[in-house]
């Protein structure tokens, strides 16, 4: 509850300089942090309390990606990438619909 009041508190305060600084003209004040998340991550005690993000992006393949085989290991190089670079993280694949049914399968079996 206590983080909640906290993080309440840091609401008020931007709505506080986005309703102060919403008149200000724009060619003049470029640098207010009038956007959510530009106020949240420009404040002073968020800055450096969180872990830096790490993912990569892996090479398209050369062959037909919607197959069983290229599907089960493309899961196979985003489980083992993912390990290298986080070990704690859980592999996490994007696909679109077509392969998302295949890809369900391979991995319920």
């Amino acid at each position: 509850m206590e983080s909640f009041d906290k993080e309440k508190q840091h609401e008020k305060a931007w709505m506080k300089m986005v309703q102060e600084n919403i008149l200000v003209d724009v060619e003049s004040e470029t640098d207010l942090p009038i956007m959510w998340s530009i106020y949240h991550a420009s404040r002073s005690d968020t800055v450096g309390s969180t872990e830096k993000c790490i993912e990569a992006m892996l090479p398209l393949f050369r062959d037909k990606a919607a197959t069983p085989k290229m599907i089960r290991h493309g899961m196979y190089l985003i489980k083992k990438t993912t390990e290298l670079l986080h070990s704690q993280q859980i592999p996490i694949m994007v696909v679109d619909q077509p392969i998302f049914d295949i890809a369900t399968k391979i991995q319920w079996a």
